[in-house]
């Protein structure tokens, strides 16, 4: 839902057995709709919680994305689903949000026992190696092609603890393979930073 908090989603009820998750449009069979065997097959192993991108900061909605961030994850891990929270980017033209966004999802994720993904620390290494590099879309916000590559990228290396570094897929609105490596690089090096890995 564009713009929602966390508060707006019932998130046990797209998970739990029988919920709305556990249906499916089998495009394969005429468009049927079927169902998960919830006994034989878990539907996610994981899910990324993501308030709108200023929630975790903005004073009317900090308490909102807190309650719910770590409600959410509880009710994803009784299901023994790993919880993630997406940590959001600074708006373009609000480059302090950077470090009050890292600091308010790190310190919710630590409560709630959730991986956080570091992408709002990736988007200002990005920025800091490369000024020139357009990571927003017009409304500086939003992410262009490449804030959208990075964030994939991120989301990898955090999710599957590897480096995409490599990869040879550019994105949907695919991104210069130069660029795409050095948002690769960028990507891995923040979250091994971020999590005290070893490269």
């Amino acid at each position: 839902i564009g713009a929602a908090d966390l508060g707006w989603f019932n998130v046990w009820e797209l998970v739990r057995p029988s919920g709305m998750a556990s249906t499916y449009v089998d495009h394969t069979d005429g468009g049927k709709i079927k169902k998960f065997d919830f006994r034989k097959e878990k539907v996610f192993d994981a899910v990324i919680l993501q308030d709108n991108s200023t929630g975790p900061i903005h004073p009317q909605r900090k308490e909102i994305f807190e309650k719910y961030a770590k409600q959410h994850a509880y009710d994803l891990q009784c299901f023994g689903i790993q919880p993630l929270i997406m940590m959001t980017w600074a708006r373009k033209n609000k480059p302090e949000m950077t470090q009050q966004l890292a600091d308010a999802t790190t310190k919710v994720g630590n409560e709630a026992d959730a991986m956080v993904i570091p992408v709002g620390l990736a988007f200002a290494e990005a920025i800091k190696q490369d000024p020139k590099l357009e990571l927003y879309r017009a409304d500086k916000t939003h992410p262009s092609p490449e804030g959208t590559y990075l964030e994939a990228c991120v989301v990898f290396a955090s999710m599957y603890h590897r480096s995409p570094v490599g990869l040879k897929y550019y994105g949907i609105e695919q991104v210069e393979e130069k660029t795409a490596h050095f948002l690769q690089e960028v990507a891995w090096n923040t979250v091994c930073e971020y999590f005290g890995w070893k490269k």
